[in-house]
């Protein structure tokens, strides 16, 4: 193709070559659009779904933990940590050999005690028996038999090993979290509550404290005053070792 054709060639648009040209660009363009495109998509769904997954476990973990602050956890249950530097508490079951050792010790303990007279055995039991460990435990999940046998672990192992003396006899007794005022600091905490005879009791294994919440001693006013609950996450029989692991939310 001469000059003269090629100049004539694109300054005309009837001419073939021109047209041809013109819609291999355009295919070309049509082509980077679609990969763009679906590019586009691809992403857009990725965060979609991430997003839904995301929210998907914000419910499980809203619905199965039940965000309350006096929950009954039972044998299985798991209660993840509200911090991302915490760790997820597995509830051993009653019949567990450690639990079993560990019960035939506090009972012997207690004696033949009943009612309130024996719950304080139990609490004063734990608050002797598993010695407060401020560097207890590194791990993301940590099973309540694990600080039974090793005797040791901080306020919430106490507490839940003092729960599940008290829940396998069948009394009414709920866990809490929340923070415990000290010199003007609130500090992360975990305790009981447990009604009896209508009456209703705050529990301490780790401060070994037995005080009833309408307590006119005002002393013990005073004292149940420092105490904020705030909610409980709980899983529901531990199948969701997943959302366990995020370790989200707690101490």
């Amino acid at each position: 193709m001469d000059e003269k054709t090629v100049h004539k060639t694109f300054h005309n648009p009837d001419q073939s070559i021109y047209a041809d040209f013109k819609n291999l660009i355009r295919d070309h363009i049509n082509q980077i659009v679609e990969k763009f495109g679906e590019a586009i998509n691809n992403v857009k769904e990725r965060i979609v779904t991430e997003i839904e997954v995301s929210r998907t476990i914000s419910e499980i973990i809203r619905e199965e933990r039940g965000e309350k602050t006096d929950v009954k956890p039972g044998p299985g249950d798991a209660l993840p940590s509200r911090s991302e530097n915490g760790y997820t508490i597995i509830m051993p079951g009653y019949h567990d050999e450690v639990f079993m050792k560990f019960k035939k010790k506090a009972d012997e303990f207690a004696g033949n005690t009943t009612g309130e007279e024996r719950a304080k055995k139990f609490l004063e039991f734990v608050y002797e028996e598993i010695k407060y460990n401020l560097n207890w435990n590194h791990k993301k999940v940590v099973n309540l038999d694990e600080a039974i046998s090793r005797k040791e672990g901080v306020c919430k192992e106490k507490t839940l090993a003092l729960y599940e003396l008290l829940n396998s006899e069948g009394y009414d007794v709920y866990y809490n979290k929340g923070t415990l005022n000290i010199h003007g600091n609130d500090v992360p905490h975990t305790w009981l509550t447990l009604n009896i005879n209508n009456k209703s009791y705050l529990l301490d294994p780790t401060h070994n404290l037995f005080i009833q919440y309408d307590s006119s001693d005002e002393v013990d006013k005073d004292i149940l005053s420092h105490y904020k609950k705030i909610g409980v996450p709980l899983i529901r029989s531990y199948n969701l070792k997943a959302l366990a692991r995020t370790g989200s939310n707690g101490f």
